[in-house]
């Protein structure tokens, strides 16, 4: 959500300041990240997406290998536990790179992946200050 010490944003400028929600007023999720049971995110392996900010307690799998993050600036922590617990890895898409760019895991975080959270980038690297929070449950 915007707020009044923030620059950079240029899409809803016509709402009060209070009511601009950056992925919902410029209508994009600036940071999304694809998660694929297969290496070097091959199309067969897609799996569940998060978009923006975003903590997910829980991914629908653990068997992941790479995340595909759509551009530079954009990062997703990665944990070994449910709740954003046990061993992470930050992967980042880097100012110098060019997205999408697929992220293969490290060895030990090849299908053990637990839960994730993630930033988003509003506009020209200025970081929202908004959590969007998501459950998913396991069955069973």
């Amino acid at each position: 959500m915007w707020e009044g010490n923030e620059t950079g944003i240029t899409c809803g400028m016509n709402k009060p300041p209070k009511s601009i929600h950056c992925n919902k007023e410029c209508m994009l999720y600036n940071c999304t990240y694809q998660f694929f049971n297969t290496s070097n995110c091959t199309e067969d392996g897609a799996g569940e997406m998060m978009y923006g900010k975003s903590r997910y307690w829980d991914l629908d799998s653990e068997f992941y290998k790479s995340v595909l993050i759509n551009h530079p600036g954009c990062e997703v922590t990665i944990y070994t536990l449910d709740y954003m617990q046990g061993e992470h890895s930050t992967i980042a898409v880097g100012k110098n790179e060019t997205g999408p760019v697929c992220k293969n895991f490290e060895k030990s975080f090849i299908d053990q992946v637990e839960s994730a959270e993630s930033i988003d980038d509003c506009h020209m690297g200025h970081h929202i200050h908004l959590h969007k929070k998501v459950s998913h449950k396991k069955a069973g």
